[in-house]
């Protein structure tokens, strides 16, 4: 299963644009696992879905909020819809199951079998809310945006965006510079005074 996150990740440098882009094409990002289910006596993979199939499933998601919010088969038909986009035949990897096979599969089948696999693809393919947490986490690493936060506190504005439209960015600077310092500062006070308590 490729590996996505993690610290001794390899990191790749590329000459330019255009060798990067080939690199990113050739990387294999779509986690897969092989997953046994005892009750079918057989074993299934579940690969993470593409950008097409993933902007497929939240399409239907959406649409089945709009028509079944609150009614049991909203559960039903959703777990059973990314479990057929997210289960493959181990050896072709091509998809096992139709969506006419929907019906079938709620009313005949284990419920709780097609909800395992559907678990299993929405994990493996971050539909649990993680990337949007890996998306603020990058965002929250750089100094200027954590500054501005800082900034629109102390001038008591809700909205960043606000104080952005009317600090001009050779003042957002300054202001930068000027925390950073009261920081350093207001480490080593703390500092001093862990030494006097000793």
């Amino acid at each position: 299963m490729p590996e996505l996150l993690g610290q001794d990740t390899p990191w790749i440098e590329t000459r330019d644009e255009n060798e990067l882009r080939l690199h990113i094409f050739q990387a294999q990002d779509r986690r897969e696992l092989l997953v046994e289910v005892p009750e079918w006596q057989t074993k299934v993979l579940i690969k993470a879905l593409s950008g097409t199939l993933r902007s497929e499933f939240l399409a239907f998601r959406d649409s089945l909020q709009q028509h079944y919010s609150g009614k049991p088969e909203y559960w039903s038909r959703l777990w059973f819809e990314i479990a057929r986009l997210g289960c493959v035949h181990p050896k072709t990897k091509q998809p096992i199951f139709k969506v006419e096979d929907c019906a079938t599969f709620n009313n005949e089948h284990d419920g709780a079998i097609i909800e395992m696999l559907g678990r299993t693809t929405q994990i493996l393919s971050h539909l649990d809310a993680s990337a949007s947490e890996r998306a603020k986490k990058n965002i929250e690493s750089i100094p200027t945006f954590t500054m501005a936060y800082q900034l629109a506190q102390r001038f008591g504005c809700k909205r960043v965006a606000y104080l952005l439209e009317r600090v001009s960015t050779a003042d957002l600077i300054k202001w930068i510079v000027y925390l950073e310092t009261e920081e350093e500062w207001l480490r080593e006070a703390r500092s001093d005074q862990s030494e006097k308590q000793i």
